[in-house]
Parts: C-alpha cells; structure tokens; sequence
C-alpha cells in the first residue's frame, strides 16, 4: 500500500493593517541642546516652533566661530515612531551651512537606530527634508555636518521638525508603485520623482528631485496606481503633498482619489505656494485628513491652471490591502513521498491565515474531516485514509 501526495494551489486572503493617526511635530515637546551657540541665539531657536529665518526676529540658531564640528540635539522625551525630519535654513543670508548633514537618531537605551547623510557636497537654501527614518523608534534626533566646515566653518539654521507619533506610522501606499503622467521627467528630472519617497524638493539638488511635466495645460496630471497594479481599492486615510522648495511652479493643485473604474471618488484643491508662511517660515508640506477613510485605487495630483505640473512627491496613507497570496511552504508528508499509512498531513503557510476550515482541503476530491490550528500559519488536517494510489490534494473553489 502506498499514497503520493501531490501539491496544494492557495488563492489570495486580507490581512489587517496599520493604524490611523497623524504624525505630529513632536520637536517642541523636547529640548534641544547643541555643540555651541553664539551672538545671541540658543538650542531652543531651532524647536520653538517658529521657522521665521531672519536673524533680526529672534529664531535663528547659530553656533560659535569658529565650530570645527558643529551638531544640534532634539531630546523628545521618550520613544516615539518617527516619520520625517524637516528644516527651515537661514532666509536673511545664504551662506551654505546646511550641507553634508548626518541625521543620527539613537532610541532611549542610547543605541543608534538611524544614521545617514544627506545633501552631498549641496547646500539646503530651502526648506528641506527626508523620510528616510519613517518608521524608526528613536528619542534622540541629531543633524551635525559630516564633513569638516570651511569658509565658513560655523553651523546655522531656523528650524528643525521632528515629525512623529505613539503610534506606528502608517504605510505610504503611493511610494514605488506604477504611475502615468502625460509627460513625466521633463527638464531632466527623474521620471518617477513623484513617488520616488524622496521628499526633497529643490531642483538645483543632485538628481533634480522633483517632479516637473512637459505640458502646460489645465489637468497635467501624475496618477498612482496604490494596488501596484490590482483591481482592488485601497483604504486611504489622508493623502499629503510636498511641494517644490526652491520655485514656485503652481500656486494651487488639484489632489483626489479615483476608485478601480477610475472614477473620481474625493478631490479638493490645495494651496501649495511656497510664498505661502506657515508659521513663520515658506510652505513644504501639505496634509489633507478628509473625514473617515476612502477606498479608492489610484491618488491623483492635477494642475488647476494651464502650467506645467511640478512638485516633490505624493503620498497616500492607510492600512495595506495585502494582494499578494500567501503559499504552501511546507507538507508533512512531503510531496510524492511514498508512505505506508495515510489519515493526517500538516500543512505549513508562509504567513499567518484565517479563515481555514476541514473542507476547505479535499483529498481525492473527499473533504477533510477536521483540521487543528498547530500555530496561526500552521494546520493539521485530518480524513479518511484514501485507497491505495496517488493522491491529490487540491482545495476547494471559493473557500476565502
């Protein structure tokens, strides 16, 4: 007597995501301490919540002269989920301190969680920023220079935001997912900046890391498919816009959502002038909370006035449609084992799954007749033993 078993198909299922919540500046909360400070200004300048960059209005820091390593620390307290760090340069003098930048978060056991440079051998003139840390638990936000400073060799800046919460951030939905523009990638900039997750938002900086079409027209537009190509809708909890920093191309913008007919199911136009202050300093980033959630496929951003299309990037928030089928790993017996007896077998997902019941799996077209939970991705099925002979395992049309 001998059985063969042979191997399983497993259809896609929904996984539960992440939470809703909206990052907060969490930078005011903390204190700020620094490598020096001098004529006149203190740590506290660059977390006060004012991004005014005028010197002469109080809420500039700026280090002694010479500091031959200059560094200023935002201590938020405690553990916090981080999503972006953004600063407002000095407006009143540009004098190209902000370049070569490590941002280095340690956590509050003192590890170092996150640690990276930016800009390059380029100076930040605008407000500038980076989501490279999303998802980091850390306490502790530094930005020192990298490089020894020259000419001048001093430190200065109006604002540091810290952008955080309790909770975990939410999953960028639009990031590296399929896109259409109607001419995307003109003037040399990167085809895909639109959701490239660099929110980086002057062009005079290496890789020209904006978004900017070659048409002028009313309704240019960058669309993103948030189901990397699925006919599915995605639940979305707000969507946010990072504008460009060193020009303003478009006063307003059009964002909306479009479901999987590709029918417009929420719009609103925004105002993303980099004229425009916010709390003293030029406008960056643009969040819209709509009320609840909206299931849609695609996030849409469109110019309201015959221009090119030009901005940094377009996110779009919410717990993940998981689209990609969870798979067999594992059989016990295997596959085309040959066995004497044959009245269980265990069989072993990738990820864990819900849902499972006896007649979901049929051997020899029979239904199971019971199956145990071993773990939440592993099952034992149990049946009737089968007559000897090959036997095919093969689960049931529809069993969710």
């Amino acid at each position: 007597m001998h059985f063969r078993l042979l191997h399983f198909v497993l259809f896609g299922i929904t996984l539960p995501g992440a939470l809703h919540a909206i990052p907060a500046n969490l930078a005011p909360l903390g204190s700020a301490t620094a490598s020096s400070s001098g004529y006149g200004t203190i740590p506290g300048d660059i977390n006060d919540g004012n991004r005014d960059g005028n010197y002469a209005n109080g809420s500039v820091w700026h280090t002694t002269s010479p500091d031959n390593a200059p560094w200023i620390e935002v201590d938020l307290g405690a553990n916090y989920y981080l999503d972006r760090v953004m600063l407002w340069p000095r407006m009143d003098a540009v004098q190209g301190t902000v370049k070569d930048v490590r941002v280095k978060v340690t956590n509050a056991a003192g590890a170092i969680v996150f640690n990276q440079v930016f800009l390059a051998g380029t100076a930040a003139a605008n407000p500038w920023g980076t989501t490279a840390l999303r998802g980091t638990v850390g306490r502790k936000v530094r930005i020192e220079r990298a490089d020894v400073p020259v000419n001048p060799n001093f430190m200065t800046f109006a604002e540091l935001a810290v952008f955080g919460q309790t909770n975990p951030i939410p999953t960028n939905l639009a990031q590296g997912k399929p896109f259409t523009a109607a001419s995307p990638g003109a003037y040399a900039t990167p085809v895909n900046a639109g959701n490239d997750g660099v929110i980086d938002g002057d062009y005079t900086h290496t890789g020209r890391p904006i978004f900017h079409s070659g048409v002028t027209a009313v309704g240019d537009y960058y669309q993103i498919d948030l189901s990397n190509g699925a006919a599915v809708n995605q639940t979305v909890d707000m969507v946010r816009i990072f504008n460009r920093t060193d020009h303003t191309n478009n006063p307003t913008l059009k964002l909306s959502l479009r479901n999987t007919s590709n029918i417009e199911v929420w719009s609103q136009t925004v105002n993303v002038a980099r004229e425009t202050l916010v709390l003293g300093g030029r406008q960056y980033d643009v969040t819209v909370d709509f009320p609840g959630t909206i299931e849609a496929r695609y996030a849409r951003v469109e110019t309201v006035a015959s221009e090119p299309l030009a901005f940094a990037e377009l996110e779009a928030f919410g717990p993940e449609v998981d689209i990609t089928p969870p798979t067999v790993t594992g059989v016990d017996p295997p596959a085309n084992e040959l066995v004497a007896e044959l009245y269980q077998t265990t069989v072993t997902f990738s990820e864990a799954v819900t849902g499972v019941d006896a007649a979901d799996l049929r051997v020899n077209n029979v239904p199971c007749v019971s199956v145990t939970p071993q773990s939440a991705s592993v099952f034992l099925f149990a049946f009737t033993q089968p007559a000897s002979g090959p036997v095919t395992f093969t689960w049931t049309a529809g069993h969710g």
